[in-house]
């Protein structure tokens, strides 16, 4: 706590400090990537010059290089991709399909999900990825998917899931992958996103 009246002290007191800002849409998507650019754009200057970058949704682990200039509000993505990976293990899941959306944090997601995965886990290869834009085209995800699934065939002791890390279009593909008669046994996972879709 005292930390945070600290860096809002700072904030209110120095003029000298860059703010990685992006300014609000009713498009999410690009507000955070927009916020992903900044960051990465400025922080080499930032930390020449010592300043502070803040960010309030700078979750992508590629982002968290120690002893930079980003202050984060929040935790970086390998905190959610922990407690996804104990559900899954907890559910006996032993084969993984990754579908992601192609920008920093949510590949950050993934490759967090991915590296945290026990060894007896098989993660599909390569990860399902689609373009960084509000609307998706879903054909080509569900065909990805059904060849993945397809591809360990009706294995015995296989318990398969897919991890989809996206943002509002997870609703698309979710509901792509449900009028695509995968297996009952496939189990979704997901962030936030997942959980307000409607499908």
């Amino acid at each position: 706590m005292v930390r945070a009246f600290v860096v809002a002290g700072v904030l209110v007191a120095s003029p000298a400090i860059a703010s990685a800002q992006a300014r609000c849409t009713s498009d999410a998507n690009q507000v955070v990537t927009r916020i992903y650019q900044q960051i990465l754009e400025r922080a080499p200057d930032a930390n020449a010059a010592g300043l502070l970058l803040v960010s309030q949704g700078s979750t992508a682990s590629s982002l968290a290089i120690p002893g930079d200039a980003l202050y984060r509000m929040v935790p970086t993505d390998k905190v959610e991709s922990r407690a996804t990976v104990d559900l899954m293990a907890k559910q006996e899941r032993n084969y993984l399909v990754t579908i992601g959306r192609d920008d920093a944090g949510n590949q950050g997601l993934i490759t967090s999900v991915t590296a945290g995965v026990p060894s007896s886990v098989t993660v599909a290869t390569p990860s399902i990825t689609y373009p960084a834009t509000s609307t998706v085209d879903t054909a080509p995800i569900v065909s990805a998917v059904q060849s993945a699934l397809a591809s360990t065939g009706a294995q015995a002791g296989r318990q398969p899931a897919i991890y989809l890390a996206g943002f509002g279009e997870v609703s698309s593909i979710l509901a792509a992958l449900g009028g695509a008669n995968l297996a009952s046994d496939v189990v979704i996972y997901g962030g936030d996103e997942i959980g307000r879709a409607h499908v």
